[in-house]
This record gives C-alpha cells, structure tokens and sequence, in this order.
C-alpha cells in the first residue's frame, strides 16, 4: 500500500474509530505536532482513553498507519512499547513505518519478555 499517496486523503476517524484518544494521537503524529514527543504503545484496553500520549493498538491496518505517521514524524523522541509480548503479530507492519523516523531517540520496552 502507497501510505504516502493516500496520506492526503486519509480519515483518521476510520483508522481510530474506537478510540478518540488514538484518533488525536494519529493526527498529532500525521502533523508532525511539535508538542508530541512521546508515545506508548499498548496493547487494546477498554481504557483506551487514560492517558494522553498511549496509543492503544488493535489490528494490523491500524499499525500500519501508526508506523507510516511515525516514520514522517520529526518531533518524536521517546516510544515506549508496554507488553510487547502482544505486540508481535503487528510488529512488521508498524515497523515497516517506523524505519523511516529520524527524531525518535529513545525505545523503552516494559511488562515485556524480550528472551
């Protein structure tokens, strides 16, 4: 899929549609806000709008946004993946985003086995 074609004409509503807070959160990251510097990915939670900067993943085609609007982000520094046990079955379409990200600096990973 050509993320950087369809970018433009993006809904983030569709892509988050079960959460409001990742809906934000996308369209922080898609802006390249420079306020955003931080942000922890977790697994679904009916939590999913506690905190400010946790993205909480549900599926492949969400990731695979996420990676794309992480890998166009200049302003993030800090990601920070909580269980990433669960993780695992979406990791490649995220990352596939995530390789183009110059800003991020620090990768925290916790309430993880990385053996």
């Amino acid at each position: 899929m050509n993320f950087d074609a369809l970018a433009n004409t993006m809904n983030i509503s569709d892509v988050a549609a079960y959460s409001e807070r990742n809906a934000i959160i996308l369209s922080s990251l898609k802006d390249d806000d420079p306020s955003f510097t931080c942000l922890i990915l977790r697994n679904f939670s009916g939590d999913a709008d506690c905190c400010d900067y946790s993205y909480y993943h549900k599926g492949i085609r969400d990731m695979e946004w996420l990676g794309h609007c992480v890998g166009k982000n200049t302003h993030l520094e800090d990601l920070c993946f909580g269980n990433a046990d669960n993780f695992i079955n979406s990791k490649e379409s995220f990352c596939r985003g995530l390789k183009s990200n110059k800003s991020v600096q620090r990768l925290t990973f916790y309430d993880s086995n990385l053996s």
